[in-house]
């Protein structure tokens, strides 16, 4: 009588399967350049069956291509004063719009995922380049990122659903979501951390 499926969880077919495809991309990237990006980016074109591992090639080879290339460093550069990146914030946050509305009015889910991805990520680069401080729960949150994402619908749809939708307010329970999952996520993590360390002495020994 307990739920035995969680809908998210479809992510972990795909999380296994990246783990062994992003090597191999990595490898496409270093030997084509932008030519091994733009192939991925035309596959649906080229007849590409969309799964859940397919949807997101583009998005992985966008991340790569970041990564590589040292893109985000090349823009802190050209945006050197305090105005560009201002400037740049607001464009971007332009961009970021219509690709969701694109993304949720027509579709084009391989493209648009990749993008807002980019977009989102140099948005906030640029962001925390501008602001003096920094965020540790940003941080905190970054590490259990995963764990979050894999038991918040375990929190709000199964087990605790009147209390997470109690505040009666979106924006109310997305943060009392966030906050359970994230502790809960801070205990797996210390218990994950804590199996870990007794491997590592048993294999010492």
């Amino acid at each position: 009588g307990t739920p035995t499926y969680n809908e998210t969880w479809w992510y972990m077919t795909l999380a296994i399967l990246l783990v062994f495809l992003t090597p191999v991309l990595i490898r496409f990237y270093e030997k084509f350049r932008i030519c091994a990006v733009a192939v991925i980016a035309l596959l649906p074109a080229l007849g590409l069956p969309q799964s859940g591992l397919t949807t997101y090639l583009f998005t992985a080879m966008l991340g790569i291509w970041a990564a590589k290339s040292g893109c985000f460093g090349i823009l802190r550069e050209k945006l050197s004063s305090g105005g560009r990146k201002a400037g740049f914030l607001l464009l971007n946050i332009l961009v970021l719009v219509f690709l969701c509305y694109l993304r949720m009015q027509i579709g084009l889910v391989y493209w648009a995922d990749a993008l807002i991805a980019f977009s989102l990520a140099a948005e906030l680069f640029v962001l925390m380049d501008l602001l003096p401080m920094r965020f540790p729960v940003l941080s905190f949150i970054g590490n259990c990122s995963m764990n979050i994402f894999l038991i918040h619908t375990l929190i709000f749809e199964y087990y605790f659903p009147a209390f997470i939708y109690s505040p009666k307010n979106w924006i109310l329970i997305t943060l009392l979501l966030l906050a359970v999952s994230a502790a809960v996520s801070f205990v797996i993590k210390l218990l994950q951390d804590a199996v870990l360390k007794k491997l590592l002495r048993r294999r010492e020994a």
